[in-house]
């Protein structure tokens, strides 16, 4: 069975992103790459838009191999580690099935360095079939999904997978049953601990809807239309993201396989229902592959690819984007990122963008391309500046004396960042946890953007239970805050261990051996032969009947 690659839009036809025949596919394996795509543009061609203030970088090349890369997934995971996904088909001289691949990195960067990312992985690899169109969220308790579709079944339906740290990923689970195919999905992880799954389904040869269904408290619910047209409609490749103001929104492409017009529609649900659909794009081109998401600066972003002509029988595909300032009430013109338009007959190909905002603030853009010198369906990705974005961090925490037998002061410091660019008020809790947590510190905080503060607590141990006791300290900000990475807002510090206080030899016991050595030194002083300072818990100078008292009274203490 042939993979599933995009049109080569200089042959033009009615209905997009159709399954490519086998004697095309063939066509693409023998053919070299330069016949069939033509001359390339440099990455370099791609500039920013001079009279924006939110400017894309040159484009960077993320994939380099002469094997299929389509599809891209981006997600900044809440614990630091950025992640991408793809489909991706090996290429030795025919095309392989396609599997799904990521690779992550906690040091993205706006000029690509293969050193700071992982080499790739498969993630998704089934015999004789073929996974594609990967689409990934995460829930605020780390748990990361990726949602597929595969054809295993006869058909393509949607796959899910999870990744929850420390357990690693779970196996596949098929989401859709029907025989009908469903290619592209979203998935949406919700602030209140819902999923919500999106899918579109092939009614029939001119017919497509996008389906859903949300997983709350433990279950799936039934599926539901999203939209719901009956005939010469194509709904299309959905893309879903939960916005600031807790709305979820839906942007696809609609299809008129009458008119042949494709733009770009969207819905919200809001209070409990649906907003009506609303036309995003009116150009007379087709736009398709939208994806939406928003900032930490509340800017919704809106990206996709439009195929435009270049001769009358010539066609390329080009990655616009749009922005919104006012939670989308309206956008910004669009611009054209790729920008090819003045190309001549053999032009690149620029289509499947995604977007997502990384840990460092700017906001990345991932696409599928062939503009490479080598002709290669590689992925590029472009950054804009870094945005406004929230991060508060707990950077070190240390302890001294981390053992301790006497109810003394332990001197704690722990230093807190904002290595935002808002100012940030928020509470630091340090506590001592062992079977129950204790709360050592509370403090309110203040810092201003980039700014690092260290501070010093000193706990009074007296009453504190002998234990082995582990120090964190943990920083609570506002839930309406939209921090792109929380896992630093904790940090594990050292063990800390509180011995009885009759722990003569200090082994975390108070048994026999200790009351031995009590006895041994019972009315020494200083300067005596038997004198053991150990002894003297009171530290009165002398072994005397209070120190007795003591062991006796912690006797049989095990930490």
């Amino acid at each position: 069975m042939g993979i599933i690659l995009p049109r080569n839009s200089q042959y033009r036809g009615t209905m997009y992103g159709k399954k490519l025949v086998a004697a095309i596919l063939l066509f693409l394996v023998l053919v070299p790459a330069s016949y069939v795509f033509g001359n390339q543009v440099p990455a370099s061609s791609i500039k920013p838009n001079p009279i924006l203030t939110i400017t894309p970088t040159n484009a960077q090349r993320f994939t380099n191999d002469v094997s299929y890369d389509f599809g891209p997934a981006v997600i900044q995971g809440l614990d630091g580690t950025s992640w991408v996904f793809w489909s991706y088909s090996f290429f030795n001289g025919r095309v392989s099935n396609p599997t799904i691949n990521y690779r992550t990195t906690t040091s993205p960067g706006y000029i690509y360095n293969s050193s700071n990312w992982s080499s790739a992985q498969t993630l998704v690899s089934t015999p004789l079939s073929q996974n594609i169109a990967p689409s990934a969220a995460q829930l605020r308790n780390g748990t990361l999904f990726v949602s597929f579709a595969s054809n295993r079944t006869g058909n393509y339906d949607i796959f899910l997978k999870r990744y929850s740290p420390g357990q690693g990923w779970s196996s596949d689970m098929q989401m859709t049953l029907n025989t009908a195919n469903e290619k592209i999905s979203s998935i949406v992880a919700a602030s209140d601990g819902s999923l919500w799954l999106f899918w579109d389904q092939l009614i029939n040869p001119t017919t497509s809807n996008i389906f859903y269904k949300v997983w709350r408290n433990g279950s799936w619910s039934t599926e539901a239309a999203l939209t719901s047209d009956a005939s010469n409609i194509e709904n299309s490749e959905p893309s879903g993201f939960q916005m600031l103001d807790g709305s979820v929104w839906m942007v696809w492409s609609r299809t008129d396989t009458t008119s042949n017009l494709s733009n770009l529609y969207y819905r919200a649900y809001r209070s409990g229902s649906w907003t009506n659909p609303a036309q995003l794009t009116t150009n007379a081109n087709p736009d398709h592959h939208p994806h939406i998401m928003q900032d930490s600066n509340n800017t919704i972003w809106m990206v996709w690819n439009r195929e435009l002509p270049v001769s009358s029988t010539v066609f390329q595909n080009d990655i616009f984007y749009s922005y919104s300032v006012n939670n989308g009430a309206s956008f910004v013109p669009e611009t054209n990122l790729t920008n090819d338009t003045s190309c001549t007959a053999n032009c690149p190909e620029d289509i499947m963008p995604a977007l997502s905002q990384l840990k460092d603030g700017r906001i990345y853009l991932f696409w599928t391309t062939n503009r490479d010198p080598e002709f290669y369906w590689d992925l590029y990705y472009a950054t804009t500046n870094v945005q406004p974005f929230h991060n508060v961090a707990v950077k070190s925490l240390s302890a001294s004396p981390l053992t301790l037998r006497d109810f003394g002061i332990v001197t704690i410091n722990v230093t807190v960042a904002n290595t935002g660019t808002f100012p940030e008020s928020f509470w630091l809790f340090v506590k001592a946890t062992n079977t129950s947590a204790l709360t050592v510190a509370v403090q309110f905080l203040s810092l201003a953007a980039g700014q690092i503060m260290p501070l010093s607590i000193g706990w009074n141990t007296t009453g504190t239970k002998p234990s082995k006791y582990q120090l964190s300290a943990n920083i609570l900000t506002s839930q309406t805050e939209n921090e792109i990475v929380t896992g630093d807002n904790t940090l594990l510090g050292p063990r800390l261990w509180l011995l009885p206080p009759g722990d003569v030899n200090m082994n975390g016991r108070d048994d026999i051996l200790d009351v031995a050595l009590v006895a041994a030194a019972f009315g020494s002083t200083p300067g005596s032969p038997t004198w053991n300072p150990a002894c003297d818990f009171d530290h009165n100078g002398k072994v005397d009947i209070l120190d007795v008292a003591t062991v006796a009274y912690w006797f049989g203490t095990y930490t």
